[in-house]
């Protein structure tokens, strides 16, 4: 999930760009709700199975372009 206070001080849209390796996917964010978070929804999975994503894999997320809200993504993976 990200942080409340990141959301809400670096988001303004529910859309986003997340990068890796050159490649892009356009992903939308949710809310858990008023304090609780945000997480990545449509586009993610498409992401996920593009990158070969596991359930104990760490994604580290960089904000590379706040005006159009691209993350460029790290993964680190667990095996």
């Amino acid at each position: 999930t990200a942080p409340v206070q990141f959301i809400r001080q670096r988001i303004q849209e529910n859309e986003q760009t997340v990068s890796y390796s050159d490649k892009s996917w356009t992903v939308k964010l949710r809310s858990y709700g008023r304090d609780q978070g945000a997480f990545f929804s449509i586009g993610w999975p498409a992401f996920a199975r593009a990158t070969c994503l596991h359930v104990e894999d760490v994604c580290v997320f960089m904000l590379i372009d706040k005006d159009d809200v691209v993350f460029r993504v790290h993964i680190f993976t667990s095996a």
